[in-house]
């Protein structure tokens, strides 16, 4: 069945939707048959190179329509530049998209060989998981992607991450499921056919059953008595940001939101990623500006840049949230995954001196590296204790497991200014989610122009702000 006929243009357009599987679409199941088909085709290759080829096809399909928007988020953030968008983004997203179909290709020879059925998805499946696991352990490894992540809108099937092992578990699930329907294509009409789809069948009702029974036992959305956070959204359009006679409009316009009406009630004010594009240590009229007419015990936590010098003489740029109290900085959290070409850029001596074209060598002098924390410190908001994931840092599974333990709720600042009129918003916004249902904590996600979001410890959404509005909403924390 399907060999040596010419299905290439038909691959790359069934990896193309797997775009539908993820946010905003939410498809996963589209994205189960997607992988279905991979799967047959890995399978019934006559050959290596039908094999290679075929996976490569589908990768590229898979990670070009879901990461398209990555040449305009260079263009965006360079101020409307199209070099940034031509010599960074694009080859930016060449580069993901071969890393990403790698690890398709890998899964595909290592199931190509296995004979035993049950032997070959078992393979398929631990593979592919495997690539997974290594692509979320370091920035590097951008783990945009996960097919778990497809699931997050889902509530009743999303509760499925909450065990130790999170995010993969949902992708064991959607692999599973693919698998299995089709090795039931596979077997034809008959008894075996029956016993594969009956199987795929029986799994998908106990991943629902588990989660219906989960939140069976869940309280409320809305049950909460705590701290109250005061979330705001400026809706500041990059680059005006970094603008230096406009930033100090942007922090006073930031004031003016805090205190509309029910502000004495609240605790801490929440502002996103660089909401405060200064160093707040040495420009304090921009706090003084802030805090101005607040009570003593409220809080004003926002994102800016840290500026610290060294003993040499130079500085160093850390991307910082800061916590900011009567009397100035309370404390303090340094990010620690730094987004590759983005915040920093890595062996840039030894880049500096390649053969580069001088649009591309220019983009690349123009970027200030930021230095990276050793971990991050738990910051006492409203009494409670958050772990601050600064924007990147959210899509990371085992790093957030690792450093959530004695936190009470996750707060995720992020900027996603870049991202402004793409899918990336909502495909972001979904791999946060899930931290949430891991750590079985609340995640408070404030991001400049949107979108900021609030799910509960199950990963149900309390409520979500428009985007690319001015606007603010209150969440009161559960004790």
């Amino acid at each position: 069945m399907w060999k040596n006929k010419p299905l290439g243009g038909l691959t790359l357009l069934v990896g193309m939707a797997m775009v539908l599987a993820y946010a905003p679409f939410g498809l996963w199941f589209l994205g189960a048959a997607s992988l279905a088909w991979l799967y047959v085709l890995v399978v019934r290759a006559a050959g290596w190179r039908q094999l290679v080829g075929a996976c490569a096809l589908w990768g590229f399909g898979w990670q070009i329509a879901c990461l398209h928007w990555l040449p305009r988020s260079f263009y965006i953030d360079a101020g409307r530049d199209v070099g940034a968008a031509v010599f960074g983004g694009i080859p930016a997203l060449v580069v993901v998209c071969i890393w990403g179909l790698a690890g398709v290709v890998v899964a595909g020879a290592a199931t190509y060989k296995v004979k035993n059925h049950a032997g070959r998805g078992g393979v398929f499946i631990s593979i592919w998981l495997g690539v997974e696991v290594v692509r979320s352990l370091s920035p590097f490894g951008f783990p945009w992607l996960l097919l778990g992540a497809a699931v997050s809108g889902w509530p009743v099937l999303a509760q499925a991450a909450a065990g130790p092992w999170g995010v993969f578990g949902l992708s064991f699930m959607v692999l599973a499921l693919a698998v299995l329907g089709a090795e039931g294509v596979m077997a034809g009409r008959g008894k075996h056919q029956k016993v594969w789809y009956g199987a795929a069948l029986g799994l998908f009702v106990v991943w629902s059953g588990f989660g219906v029974w989960r939140l069976a036992g869940a309280p409320a959305v809305s049950a909460s008595q705590g701290a109250l956070l005061r979330l705001v959204q400026p809706n500041i359009q990059d680059p005006l940001k970094w603008d230096i006679e406009a930033r100090w409009g942007f922090v006073a316009q930031t004031a003016d939101m805090m205190k509309t009406p029910g502000w004495p009630l609240v605790d801490a004010f929440i502002l996103p990623e660089n909401a405060l594009p200064l160093d707040v240590e040495r420009e304090t009229a921009a706090v003084d500006m802030l805090r101005h007419g607040l009570g003593k015990n409220q809080q004003v936590v926002a994102g800016t840049v840290g500026r610290d010098e060294q003993k040499d003489g130079s500085w160093q740029y850390t991307n910082r949230i800061v916590v900011l109290g009567e009397n100035g900085v309370e404390s303090q959290s340094d990010k620690v995954l730094l987004v590759p070409f983005g915040e920093y850029i890595p062996l840039r001596s030894l880049i500096m001196v390649l053969p580069l074209p001088a649009p591309l060598k220019t983009f690349l002098q123009g970027r200030t590296d930021y230095t990276a924390a050793q971990a991050p410190a738990l910051l006492t908001i409203g009494g409670q204790k958050a772990l601050p994931l600064v924007c990147y840092e959210g899509i990371f599974m085992p790093y957030v497991k690792q450093h959530a333990q004695n936190a009470d709720f996750l707060l995720n600042l992020t900027s996603d200014m870049w991202f402004t009129g793409t899918i990336a918003l909502s495909q972001h916004a979904a791999l946060a989610r899930l931290r949430a249902i891991e750590n079985h904590m609340p995640l408070v996600r404030v991001a400049t122009t949107g979108i900021t979001v609030v799910y509960d410890a199950y990963g149900r959404e309390v409520f979500k702000l428009s985007t690319d509005q001015i606007i603010t909403a209150d969440y009161q924390l559960k004790n």
